[in-house]
Protein backbone atom coordinates (compact mmCIF):
# COMPACT_ATOMS: atom_id res chain seq x y z
CA UNK A 1 0.00 0.00 0.00
CA UNK A 2 2.76 2.23 1.14
CA UNK A 3 4.52 1.83 -2.51
CA UNK A 4 1.32 2.80 -4.83
CA UNK A 5 1.40 5.96 -2.21
CA UNK A 6 5.28 6.91 -3.11
CA UNK A 7 4.77 5.83 -6.89
CA UNK A 8 1.86 8.26 -7.19
CA UNK A 9 3.76 11.04 -5.17
CA UNK A 10 6.95 10.83 -7.68
CA UNK A 11 4.45 10.60 -10.47
CA UNK A 12 3.17 13.55 -9.25
CA UNK A 13 6.30 15.37 -8.23
CA UNK A 14 7.07 14.49 -11.78
CA UNK A 15 4.24 16.19 -13.56
CA UNK A 16 5.09 18.98 -11.49
CA UNK A 17 8.25 19.36 -12.46
CA UNK A 18 7.56 19.06 -16.44
CA UNK A 19 4.85 21.33 -16.20
CA UNK A 20 6.59 23.85 -14.32
CA UNK A 21 9.72 23.29 -17.20
CA UNK A 22 7.43 24.26 -19.73
CA UNK A 23 5.67 27.31 -18.37
CA UNK A 24 8.93 28.88 -16.96
CA UNK A 25 10.32 30.57 -20.18
CA UNK A 26 7.04 31.99 -21.45
CA UNK A 27 6.79 33.43 -17.73
CA UNK A 28 10.31 34.71 -18.08
CA UNK A 29 9.71 36.12 -21.58
CA UNK A 30 6.27 37.78 -20.69
CA UNK A 31 8.00 39.07 -17.72
CA UNK A 32 11.34 40.55 -19.72
CA UNK A 33 8.61 42.28 -22.26
CA UNK A 34 6.73 43.95 -19.66
CA UNK A 35 9.65 45.47 -17.92
CA UNK A 36 11.33 46.29 -21.16
CA UNK A 37 11.95 50.68 -21.62
CA UNK A 38 9.75 51.75 -24.12
CA UNK A 39 11.43 54.94 -24.91
CA UNK A 40 8.54 56.08 -27.48
CA UNK A 41 5.69 55.83 -24.86
CA UNK A 42 8.06 57.34 -22.49
CA UNK A 43 8.66 60.22 -24.75
CA UNK A 44 5.21 60.92 -25.18
CA UNK A 45 4.10 61.19 -21.76
CA UNK A 46 7.28 63.79 -21.44
CA UNK A 47 5.54 65.85 -24.16
CA UNK A 48 2.20 65.80 -22.83
CA UNK A 49 3.08 66.73 -19.25
CA UNK A 50 5.07 69.89 -20.97
CA UNK A 51 2.00 70.34 -22.62
CA UNK A 52 0.03 69.88 -19.81
CA UNK A 53 2.21 72.43 -18.16
CA UNK A 54 2.02 74.70 -20.29
CA UNK A 55 -1.53 74.83 -20.81
CA UNK A 56 -2.07 75.28 -16.99
CA UNK A 57 -0.01 78.02 -16.93
CA UNK A 58 -1.92 80.08 -20.05
CA UNK A 59 -5.26 79.09 -18.15
CA UNK A 60 -6.73 76.39 -20.55
CA UNK A 61 -7.77 74.06 -17.64
CA UNK A 62 -9.84 72.09 -20.48
CA UNK A 63 -6.75 71.38 -22.80
CA UNK A 64 -4.48 70.84 -19.38
CA UNK A 65 -7.38 67.91 -18.42
CA UNK A 66 -7.22 66.39 -21.82
CA UNK A 67 -3.40 66.28 -21.65
CA UNK A 68 -3.97 64.52 -18.59
CA UNK A 69 -6.35 62.34 -19.45
CA UNK A 70 -3.85 61.47 -22.50
CA UNK A 71 -1.28 60.56 -20.06
CA UNK A 72 -3.29 58.34 -17.81
CA UNK A 73 -4.30 56.18 -21.14
CA UNK A 74 -0.94 56.10 -21.89
CA UNK A 75 0.45 54.93 -18.56
CA UNK A 76 -2.29 52.76 -17.87
CA UNK A 77 -3.67 54.20 -14.55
Amino acid sequence: MIAHFIAFVLIGAAAAIAYGVAIFPRKARELLVATAPKPDAEAQLVMLTKLEIAASERGDLLAAAHYAEQQEAIHGR
